[in-house]
């Protein structure tokens, strides 16, 4: 699942366990993996993502997300590039 958070513009990944659960840690909290919308190497202005979608822009099997920014008026897009735990 994926959230936008426009205050600290910036989005976040909560990782699904297979079984119906998400993610926690030690302490049994819900691990959220936060990402920038407006990373570095992009050299472009993004703030304020409204809304987001998943979806496999590059045929590779795993979801991209894909964020609309309100004050910027634009979009973002983040390539997953993460590797997969072994089965």
């Amino acid at each position: 699942m994926a959230i936008p958070d426009t205050i600290e513009h910036n989005f976040g990944v909560l990782t699904g366990t297979g079984d119906a659960k998400f993610q926690r840690n030690a302490n049994g909290d819900t691990v959220v993996h936060l990402f920038s919308v407006d990373p570095p190497e992009a050299g472009v202005q993004a703030t304020n993502p409204v809304d987001l979608v998943l979806v496999d822009l590059n045929d590779d099997g795993k979801n991209d997300v894909v964020t609309a920014n309100q004050t910027t008026n634009n979009i973002s897009v983040r390539i997953n590039t993460s590797t997969p735990p072994p089965p």
